[in-house]
């Protein structure tokens, strides 16, 4: 009798081929899916900091007779006079501390709470770099000056925002820490005032996240202005304690709690 051998049969190109178009088709359909879900994450943990930073601000006012930490512009009207009106990200005034030195890092200890998930690193910036999608290492987000030192009771809950059709939009909850454009956190000032032209990323889902004055974290689409960076703080406003007019958010020189005068 005739023994049977079994013979292993290997692929041939065309299914080698086969095989590799359809690794190809599945490859397409699932990545978009993949990256989709990984920028939800990325977007969750960029508002897990934004919210931790704001409680920051809010235990270091419990501590401070409800005034917020200060800015490094907020000695304007002469120097900070007791120790916590100094800088909420860093004091001395250098980059190469923040953001230990900062008043607001002892209710943080974090400083990975400090960057943003979704910027890269550029680890050529130094604070010198110009990519809108790219962190100095150090620090993504802002604060918004003109509240430098001022008690959280005179801030108004609701603000609005000016379009870029000259209108203003509807009433939104007041910013009091946003995410920076990279521009702006890399660029021409190494530090933590969102003031001027300074403008909120567009990193997530075309837009960024930022923390409000009741704790609350909110997703915006900061307008830009083509071109340019953007008008920035100069789009909000808000009514001022005082005057009970609206006070544009944009000014970058109020000198501690100066906010109880506008």
């Amino acid at each position: 009798m005739r023994s049977k051998t079994t013979q292993a049969k290997g692929f041939t190109i065309i299914e080698l081929l086969v095989v590799i178009t359809l690794i190809t088709i599945l490859m397409s359909i699932l990545l978009p899916g993949v990256s989709k879900l990984r920028n939800i994450a990325l977007g969750v943990k960029c508002q897990g900091n934004v919210r931790s930073l704001m409680g920051g601000f809010l235990a270091f006012a419990a501590d401070h007779d409800n005034h917020l930490p200060g800015a490094d512009r907020g000695v304007q009207g002469g120097p900070a006079q007791v120790p916590y009106q100094t800088d909420w990200l860093m004091n001395p005034q250098s980059y190469q501390y923040c953001p230990q030195t900062g008043t607001v890092y002892p209710y943080i200890n974090s400083a990975k709470t400090y960057l943003c998930p979704a910027m890269d690193t550029d680890q050529n910036s130094g604070g010198n770099g110009n990519d809108e999608y790219a962190s100095n290492g150090k620090f993504d987000y802002g604060f918004f000056t003109i509240f430098n030192g001022a008690q959280i009771q005179m801030i108004p809950q609701k603000s609005q925002m000016i379009l870029l059709s000259g209108t203003t939009g509807g009433w939104v909850p007041t910013p009091i820490i946003c995410q920076e454009d990279g521009y702006q956190v890399n660029g021409y000032d190494q530090e933590g005032n969102h003031s001027n032209v300074d403008q909120m990323s567009h990193i997530h889902n075309g837009g960024s996240y930022y923390a409000s004055i009741d704790g609350s974290v909110n997703w915006i689409n900061e307008p830009d202005v083509e071109g340019y960076w953007g008008d920035g703080c100069w789009q909000w406003q808000c009514m001022g304690p005082k005057s009970k007019a609206m006070v544009n958010l944009g000014n970058a020189y109020s000198y501690w709690n100066s906010w109880k005068d506008f």
